[in-house]
């Protein structure tokens, strides 16, 4: 079982784009691209599980050769699609918590007043222009975007009653960064 290098390659730098441009849109807060991102994961695991099952029969029923780049590519895919799926979370505002549900994994909750700070950037792409939201806490970042949560104002009033600093930045960031 022979496959061309060249077409392996395109076909791993369409899935690497693919995975990114969700992951892209999930900051943005596009809510289809978090479905997309968590099906295209299970598929390419799917998939890559299965082609390198068959080169492995392959390449046991001709000893003499085993298609090592192959072997190599699918396993970079599987393992791209299993990090896609941890790094994959959803979150939720309440009134007075910003919850955190990676797909994989456990479920984090921060208290607005908890927050250290926050910044708010204007973000734009070639269609569209939006506001990021960044809180700070003492663990990590929780990016909110503007597409993802319509009560984008009511947020910023929850962290103005808490008396939550603004780091100030540049006002409009490119969003292809």
């Amino acid at each position: 079982m022979e496959t061309n290098i060249f077409i392996e390659l395109i076909i791993l730098g369409l899935i690497t784009t693919s995975i990114i441009n969700c992951q892209r849109r999930i900051r943005q807060g596009v809510s289809w691209a978090y479905h997309i991102s968590i099906l295209l994961s299970i598929l390419l695991m799917t998939f890559s599980t299965f082609i390198l099952i068959a080169f492995y029969k392959a390449a046991e029923g001709n000893c003499n050769y085993l298609d090592i780049s192959a072997m190599i590519l699918w396993a970079g895919v599987f393992i791209a699609a299993a990090v896609n799926l941890t790094l994959t979370k959803k979150i939720e505002i309440t009134p007075t918590d910003v919850i955190v549900r990676p797909l994989i994994g456990h479920k984090k909750t921060h208290t607005f007043c908890k927050a250290l700070y926050y910044t708010i950037l204007n973000k734009y792409d070639r269609h569209y222009a939006w506001k990021e939201l960044t809180i700070c806490f003492k663990t990590n970042k929780v990016h909110i975007s503007s597409f993802q949560h319509k009560d984008f104002v009511a947020i910023h009033n929850q962290l103005l009653l808490h008396s939550i600093p603004e780091n100030k930045t540049p006002a409009i960031v490119p969003a292809h960064k």
